[in-house]
């Protein structure tokens, strides 16, 4: 960088072409050599724009956090770098609730939400914005992941009335999964009860804005970073779930519709590919899973009755009582649709009515506790009666060992 002082320019036009004028060179480059080198870090070095990694990474440890970098990945670029930096001070403002996670996903090219789930009678859970027992003793919103006195938030309604309610732990003994809250919150509505399970286990559901390699939306370094952020995260008593949260728009019949995903600095591109032979979704009973990719091998459409390479599959009801954990058969997949996993007990719809209607379906997976699904890159999800409906195949979604999880999936038939 320049001196924005030019010495030689303070001397007399006469003494300028002198020996004088020369030594005034020589001070001119010795001054800059230690104003870029001693003088310049010193400065720059809290001005995230002007920092180098490590000196970024040095602020990091300055106040507490443990900046994870690994080479040959998003998370050694500079750009990764000042979203880490920059995020700091309201990550330790918000830690531990919903706005922290927000921030945590900016800084990996990710949109989210956080909420805590309840568990169910079957002694698995669904997600807190389900629908439990009945429409009154529906959890409406959950505002903050703190599981301790008031900051445990619901709007319940009954009869266009909305209550605003504060949920006060108690001691009951319950299993690791469940706070200590008792199976019934009074309301401020004093004829009222919430009767649910508020357990530790949290969702952190996240969409893709972005991707890392053309065919994996993040690598197992960057998940691993991620992973760390979030484990500093949370409090000691919670558990959290990674949900990678897919959502497939088509707005045409039986014809494939692509839409490309670009890296942070669109140096990299992928695609996801899909097709929908029926536009009406209210039937849907069967989900399957799959590490194939047919857009990619050229299949035609005609030939494609369900993923190209089984993983595992997952009925949409699983009756009370009825635990299905193996190879699952039926003739809408053409025989063997796949392995159904251990502990998971059906699908746990999150449309605004709780049910899927023609046009749109959401929902995740009642799941038990501490579930790990396989990676995979293609799904295919199956009417009662008249085989595959709709296909998609996009970039690898997995997760490290070590994290529990779970996966949402939003199909919307423009």
């Amino acid at each position: 960088m320049a001196s924005q002082v030019e010495f030689k320019k303070l001397l007399p036009k006469k003494m300028q072409p002198t020996k004088w004028g020369s030594f005034i060179d020589t001070y001119q480059s010795q001054w800059e050599d230690i104003r870029n080198e001693k003088v310049l870090p010193i400065i720059n070095q809290y001005k995230v724009d002007k920092a180098s990694n490590e000196e970024l990474q040095n602020l990091g440890y300055f106040y507490g956090f443990d900046i994870q970098s690994y080479s040959g990945t998003y998370t050694a670029t500079s750009e990764y770098f000042k979203r880490q930096v920059k995020s700091i001070v309201k990550r330790i403002k918000n830690k531990s609730n919903q706005k922290s996670y927000k921030y945590i996903s900016s800084i990996y090219g990710l949109s989210s939400e956080v909420y805590p789930v309840i568990a169910t009678t079957a002694g698995t859970f669904v997600n807190a914005l389900s629908s439990t027992a009945s429409e009154e003793s529906k959890i409406y919103a959950v505002t903050e992941t703190d599981q301790e006195g008031d900051n445990l938030y619901y709007i319940y309604n009954s009869a266009g009335v909305d209550y605003y309610i504060y949920g006060y732990p108690q001691s009951t003994g319950l299993p690791e999964a469940y706070t200590d809250c008792d199976n019934t919150i009074q309301t401020d509505n004093t004829d009222s009860t919430i009767i649910s399970y508020i357990t530790r286990n949290i969702i952190y559901s996240y969409k893709h804005k972005y991707l890392e390699e053309s065919d994996t939306w993040l690598n197992k370094y960057t998940l691993k970073a991620l992973e760390h952020d979030v484990n500093f995260n949370h409090k000691a008593t919670e558990r959290i779930y990674f949900e990678p949260w897919l959502n497939v728009e088509m707005s045409s019949d039986n014809q494939w519709e692509n839409k490309t995903y670009f890296n942070y600095d669109q140096s990299i591109s992928g695609q996801v590919n899909s097709f929908v032979t029926l536009r009406d979704l209210t039937n849907i009973k069967y989900i399957q899973f799959g590490t194939g990719n047919h857009y990619a091998s050229g299949t035609p459409l005609s030939s494609i009755s369900g993923v190209q390479s089984k993983s595992f599959f997952i009925p949409k009801t699983i009756n009370s009582g009825e635990v299905i954990s193996g190879v699952y058969n039926n003739s809408v997949c053409s025989g063997i649709c796949g392995t159904v996993p251990s502990g998971v007990w059906g699908w746990n719809i999150l449309n605004t009515s709780g049910e899927i209607t023609s046009g749109m379906a959401d929902f995740d997976f009642i799941i038990s506790e501490k579930n790990k699904f396989t990676q995979f890159t293609e799904f295919a999800l199956f009417n009662a009666n008249s085989g595959i409906v709709v296909y998609s195949a996009f970039p690898k979604v997995q997760w490290n060992n070590s994290m529990y999880n779970n996966i949402r999936i939003k199909i919307n038939l423009a």
